[in-house]
């Protein structure tokens, strides 16, 4: 099983290990455990983590600009879905880019966010909530298992985010 994880935790080496304790305590039985579930998963992240980490926890970083990279994020971020919008329609894919040829290769991807989720994961930079949507959609159009971790009490603006987060989540409002 080749696993992705992503998600709004995805940030520079060494913030969740040394600066996110919170998060990181989750985390990293989070991958202990997803190979006890998964034997033999060949796990991938966005997450960068120390190579002791990645060692210890037979992990794979990939580089954290395939999530976002504070620089032409939601740029990218809307030519992928627009390609994967279109292979949704014609099942042909006529343009890629390296996050679509990950995903592709994955047989799950997990958007692990934490509680950095909803309008308040814009602090991060911008439009991160919307981007980070974005590459769980992409994933979904490629019919790809995907699960989440993720929690906010909010809020939720309305508009364009909103209406992607209903069709990630499958809810009708």
């Amino acid at each position: 099983m080749k696993i992705l994880v992503i998600g709004q935790c995805t940030l520079h080496w060494g913030r969740m290990e040394f600066g996110n304790i919170g998060n990181f305590y989750i985390m990293e039985p989070f991958f202990r455990l997803l190979h006890e579930v998964f034997p033999n998963s060949y796990i991938q992240t966005t997450f960068q983590m120390s190579e002791g980490f990645c060692e210890r926890e037979n992990i794979n970083c990939v580089p954290m600009e395939l999530y976002y990279a504070w620089d032409n994020d939601l740029d990218l971020a809307k030519k992928e879905l627009l390609i994967s919008e279109n292979y949704l329609k014609s099942n042909s894919l006529t343009e890629t880019t390296p996050y679509i040829e990950l995903v592709k290769s994955m047989d799950l991807v997990i958007d692990f966010s934490g509680d950095i989720w909803g309008d308040n994961a814009d602090f991060l930079g911008d439009d991160r909530f919307y981007v980070g949507l974005v590459k769980d959609r992409v994933a979904q159009i490629f019919a790809k298992k995907t699960a989440m971790i993720a929690g906010s009490p909010g809020p939720f603006s309305e508009g364009k985010t909103f209406n992607l987060l209903k069709k990630c989540l499958r809810i009708l409002i």
